[in-house]
């Protein structure tokens, strides 16, 4: 546990930019460690493959348009239904 605290760090963001943060969550319980990591596997991802930054941003905002429908699956979820578990420490 000690050595899992070591690794932590605060930072601190504006109200309007943690309730950004939140809007972006797949499912209720992802941290932001997690979130922030997903965001700039994302960011390295465009950067890398410019020419594919338009179709890239389309399809995420057409994959959170199907979400924010109901038409998608929370990452909790799935891990559910494949039978997957994953111990987090929060």
């Amino acid at each position: 546990m000690g050595d899992y605290m070591s690794r932590l760090t605060k930072i601190q963001l504006e109200k309007s930019t943690k309730n950004k943060l939140e809007k972006l969550k797949e499912y209720k319980r992802e941290t932001y460690d997690e979130l922030v990591n997903k965001l700039i596997e994302i960011s390295e991802f465009v950067n890398a493959e410019p020419e594919l930054k338009e179709e890239f941003l389309e399809e995420i905002e057409d994959a959170r348009k199907e979400i924010k429908a109901g038409k998608g699956i929370s990452t909790e979820k799935l891990l559910k239904e494949l039978g997957i578990k994953l111990w987090i420490i929060q």
